[in-house]
């Protein structure tokens, strides 16, 4: 995936939205400047919350480029496959069917795209949402909400994945599965309205 993503990029062909974006907003935090866009004059967690993008500073900080971003992307994308293997395997599939999941998952059309077209945070989130049903089935209740809290930090979009989980769980009838992911969810909204959407 990383090659695939590294050699679009080597041959000009990434964009500055989202890339350059990114790309500036943690350089820029990385060089204790104003994370503000210079193409959007926005701050970096004005554009959509993502607040789990402070993460990759270190790493600019060792040395400042985009290929750590279209490496996490990569490593996040191929990864999401361990949890599905998990999930098929506890739900009762031999080990070649596991094996099955994980290679429709790497073959999907979508999962290919997403990692050639640049960089968007919020498929760092995509092994957060597959291990949090992990842990739903195996009833491991403080890491999925831990794994649903750092779900939230990709994007704010992903408020509406995790109002649906609650939602899921309220069908359940695990009602403090879903008063707890739900609760979450508008907290981190209110949050959002109070305190970052204003720095737009």
């Amino acid at each position: 995936f990383w090659i695939f993503s590294f050699s679009r990029h080597f041959l000009l062909q990434s964009n500055a939205y989202d890339l350059g974006l990114f790309d500036q907003w943690i350089w820029l935090s990385s060089k204790r400047l104003n994370p503000i866009s210079s193409m959007e004059d926005v701050h970096l967690l004005a554009d959509h919350g993502a607040w789990l993008l402070y993460l990759a500073i270190p790493a600019y900080m060792l040395h400042p480029s985009p290929q750590w971003l279209l490496a996490s992307q990569a490593i996040c994308l191929a990864f999401t496959a361990l949890p599905l293997y998990l999930l098929a395997g506890i739900s009762g599939l031999n080990k070649k069917l596991c094996w099955l999941v994980c290679g429709l998952w790497w073959l999907q059309p979508v999962v290919f795209n997403v990692n050639l077209f640049d960089f968007h945070p919020e498929v760092w989130g995509m092994p957060l949402l597959a291990f949090s049903y992990f842990c739903s089935k195996t009833n491991k209740l403080f890491l999925w909400l831990i794994l649903l809290f750092l779900l939230l930090g990709c994007r704010d979009g992903l408020i509406l994945v995790v109002l649906g989980i609650g939602i899921e769980q309220a069908f359940r009838k695990r009602w403090t599965w879903s008063i707890l992911s739900i609760g979450m969810a508008l907290i981190w909204l209110a949050f959002l309205n109070k305190f970052l959407y204003p720095l737009l």
